[in-house]
């Protein structure tokens, strides 16, 4: 596969990690996954509140760690990002922000948002698994269905997105995939089908 980056967006528990650590696996080329919890994790530990203070310190880390993928040398890279970006404003200025990755290396953005039925969610929100990850991750059925319910929480779409800034891009695509009653590996196989058409 062409080097380029792969953004997954979905509300917590839908399935990015997994999907994202799957599709890495399944690929020949060289790669990195950029997890949103390596930010948000620290980040929490120092400001737990979803406070200014927080937000701010999010958004130096994420200045790092962008510039440092950026000028990684390796020239053939494919590169995942895991995101939950909504439609508010700020979340469409972080979601933006993930986009300086390919626009700077000069490679196409793939953004997929992962959805999946409410009766799925609450499975994997309340799984073993999640619970038991050593992360800040959300584990309260009851706060992701209230995201889900505010409007500007609605996922982060192309819409969102200016025309001028994705003229500056090589290439931007976009898709919904839906993971019901889908494993990780039916569901991560859909996504690279879909990638590979292009």
């Amino acid at each position: 596969m062409k080097p380029c980056t792969i953004i997954l967006n979905g509300y917590p528990g839908v399935g990015k990690y997994t999907i994202a650590k799957h599709m890495r696996a399944i690929l020949d080329s060289l790669s990195i996954l950029f997890y949103n919890h390596e930010i948000i994790d620290p980040v929490t530990a120092i400001h737990p509140g979803r406070t200014p203070k927080h937000y701010e310190l999010r958004k130096e880390y994420r200045k790092k760690r962008f510039d440092e993928i950026i000028a990684d040398p390796t020239p053939d890279l494919t590169i995942f990002l895991t995101v939950c970006q909504g439609q508010s404003e700020a979340d469409i200025a972080v979601g933006i922000d993930h986009l300086r990755i390919a626009r700077e290396r000069g490679i196409p953005v793939f953004w997929v948002n992962l959805i999946c039925s409410d009766e799925d969610h609450k499975g994997r929100i309340g799984s073993e698994e999640r619970r038991g990850g050593g992360t800040s991750k959300v584990t309260d059925v009851v706060i992701v269905e209230k995201m889900k319910i505010v409007s500007e929480n609605a996922l982060m779409e192309r819409k969102n997105i200016s025309e001028g800034v994705l003229d500056e891009l090589v290439g931007f695509e976009f898709c919904v995939v839906d993971t019901t009653k889908r494993g990780v590996e039916e569901s991560a196989g859909v996504i690279l089908e879909w990638i590979r058409q292009f």
